[in-house]
């Protein structure tokens, strides 16, 4: 089983701290989940000050099960005033 790391840059360029909660979906299964795959975030929740930025790592195990085929895996930082999402393809064999 392979396990994937990505890793992502967020940074803030307002005049205060806003805090962050980690997202993740993806094409897996119909509802969006990771299904029996796992996905991990170094920090799930964070703090970033005015205009520093931040570097959140993302661990990914695909299931054993998992069909083979192109998949999109999003991965973010929402709070309640902004969500930013990256878009990663996945190609499982």
């Amino acid at each position: 089983m392979n396990l994937q790391t990505t890793s992502s840059s967020l940074s803030s360029s307002s005049s205060s701290d806003h805090t962050f909660n980690m997202i993740k979906s993806g094409t897996f299964t119909e509802t969006g989940d990771l299904g029996n795959s796992t996905g991990s975030f170094s920090e799930q929740s964070f703090s970033i000050a005015d205009k520093k930025s931040k570097e959140i790592s993302f661990i990914f195990t695909p299931s054993a099960d998992l069909k083979p085929g192109e998949y999109t895996l999003m991965i973010g930082a929402e709070n309640n005033a902004i969500s930013y999402l990256k878009a990663i393809k996945i190609n499982i064999i």
